[in-house]
């Protein structure tokens, strides 16, 4: 009666696949809201992001940027994330601005994930549900996830992307190419999807016999087919519609050559202190903090090597030359996407974002592959049922011991990234008592001067009446002025003793300085100049008052 009763269940499910796909969205908004619930941003760019969305809200469209007047943000720039930024404003007008724009986060990150989940299941991968549910557990993957910034979305756009590029539906690439230009400065890994799911059909091409039976040499030579060639073109038209169709045309081609080969490309982080996340991401410590990628990456290969040394056809009927060649190119495909960023993330650990899915993809999709292609399930199904020999009783073991570690690491990895945004995280109101002292005692356009380059974006949140020095990324204002930035550098670090006042005011124009409690050196040499004045003081900042040259 029990599996009777089940049967009728799954068979309800199956004739109404949108329950599955909406039972797994209640779950994974669940879990992102659990990780999101602590009051606090874990990234100093949420600030920023917020303020984006409020300015959209409550003066519309942001055509220019004079808050980082000495940066090259000044004369080129360009909102990266407008779509990204106006999909906050109705969470935003709803919610208010803090639970809003966590709200949104936690809403995009379970749509991504519902996406992935629905590329599996396309893909004929193996355990969709599970290796879903892997990728949203992940913590290293999961951390930045689940920041306050377009990742989410991006994922999202490119999930989407795959499908449509898997079902044979151009003019659904060339939609979401053009709004992933307007999502997400990283519309470039579209290309990157794009070249490897090309490489993956003319591999497979190669690979699996078609039923003209050409020679291994022919398929190499022969010409891309036209659906091939449509997905391509659907692609660059979508990607130059967005750069083109633009806003910001054409001021937003100097802004992304700043944004994507200056910083993301050459990045001068051997010569200035740019963001954590571009320095490179140590093997061992990406080894841990995504041991459920490699631990599965193992039995793939694992599964792989047996089923090539075996040899061993399945019962059921091998699938047709035209699906051989579809399943094996989304293998291939994903296979080249977990090498490639695999690559960069040991290059800028900003890629783990790109590097966990696309693992996850490509291990999924390999398992599937072989069970449909060999005698894995009745070789599972033979020693579950043996209970007398040695080798039944160690796949049971070994079963038990998989199910044990993977269930305790998506329960660690929740808990984990959860209690990193709470002891890492910067509190909701960091700066706003200064920032609103600073609104009211300085002037309209006033520039002030602060500590460091990520103090920016909370003091934009309270006080955009003010200007900055520098802020988003240290980039900027290097490119804009060498000399300058290193005039900064020497001052915020307390190197330069000596008429600190006087090059303040004189090569940065500004009146207030604003000095986090941890930079003391800075603030000593700032304390010990007689033009210099401390008119506030709480415990998070000093702000001096400089006096005319």
């Amino acid at each position: 009666m029990t599996m009777l009763k089940f049967a009728q269940i799954k068979g309800f499910i199956d004739r109404r696949p949108w329950l599955r796909y909406a039972a797994f969205f209640a779950a994974a908004l669940a879990v992102n809201g659990y990780v999101l619930w602590e009051p606090s941003f874990a990234d100093p760019d949420s600030f920023y992001h917020l303020k984006m969305a409020l300015l959209l809200k409550e003066r519309g469209f942001v055509a220019d940027f004079p808050w980082l007047p000495f940066t090259t943000l000044a004369k080129a720039y360009a909102d990266q994330h407008l779509l990204y930024h106006w999909s906050l404003v109705p969470f935003i007008f709803i919610l208010g601005p803090f639970i809003g724009v966590k709200a949104a986060t936690a809403f995009f990150s379970a749509a991504a994930l519902t996406a992935f989940y629905r590329l599996l299941r396309t893909c004929r991968a193996a355990t969709p549900l599970f290796f879903a549910a892997l990728l949203g557990t992940s913590a290293t993957f999961l951390f930045r996830f689940d920041l306050i910034k377009a990742t989410a979305p991006s994922l999202l756009i490119l999930f989407l992307a795959i499908a449509a590029w898997h079902r044979q539906k151009p003019r659904s690439l060339f939609l979401l190419a053009w709004i992933y230009v307007w999502t997400h400065a990283g519309w470039p890994i579209l290309i990157v999807v794009a070249g490897a799911l090309s490489a993956g059909e003319i591999l497979a091409g190669i690979v699996f016999e078609d039923p003209a039976g050409k020679s291994w040499r022919a398929r190499i030579f022969s010409r891309p087919s036209r659906a091939l060639t449509a997905k391509i073109w659907a692609v660059i038209l979508g990607l130059a519609a967005g750069l083109v169709v633009n806003p910001y045309f054409p001021r937003n081609l100097l802004f992304y050559w700043e944004q994507i080969f200056q910083i993301a490309v050459v990045n001068f982080r051997d010569r200035i202190g740019v963001g954590s996340e571009w320095y490179p991401y140590p093997f061992l410590e990406l080894f841990g903090g995504a041991g459920t990628v490699f631990v599965m990456a193992g039995i793939c290969l694992t599964a792989v090597i047996y089923v090539a040394l075996r040899r061993r056809p399945t019962a059921a009927p091998v699938p047709a030359a035209a699906v051989e060649r579809q399943d094996g190119a989304i293998v291939f495909a994903a296979s080249i996407l977990a090498a490639v960023f695999l690559l960069l993330t040991l290059r800028s650990r900003r890629h783990v974002e790109y590097f966990v899915p696309f693992a996850f993809l490509a291990e999924a999709l390999i398992l599937g592959l072989v069970i449909r292609w060999s005698d894995l399930r009745s070789l599972a199904k033979r020693l579950w049922q043996d209970r007398r020999s040695a080798v039944g009783w160690l796949a049971r073991f070994a079963l038990a011991y998989f199910i044990i570690f993977f269930v305790s690491s998506m329960i660690r990895g929740v808990i984990g990234v959860r209690r990193m945004y709470v002891d890492r995280g910067t509190a909701l109101n960091r700066y706003q008592r200064s920032a609103e002292w600073l609104k009211v005692q300085a002037a309209d356009g006033d520039i002030v001067f602060h500590s460091d380059w990520d103090d920016f974006p909370a003091l934009f949140l309270y006080d955009d009446q003010q200007r900055y020095i520098i802020g988003l990324d240290p980039t900027f204002l290097y490119r804009q002025n060498p000399a300058l930035y290193d005039k900064y550098v020497e001052i915020t670090t307390g190197r330069m003793q000596s008429g600190v006042a006087e090059t303040i005011r004189r090569d940065f124009g500004a009146r207030f300085v604003t000095i986090e409690k941890d930079h003391v050196p800075m603030r000593d040499a700032i304390a010990a100049d007689r033009r210099a004045a401390l008119v506030y003081d709480d415990d998070e900042v000093w702000i001096y008052q400089l006096s005319g040259l």
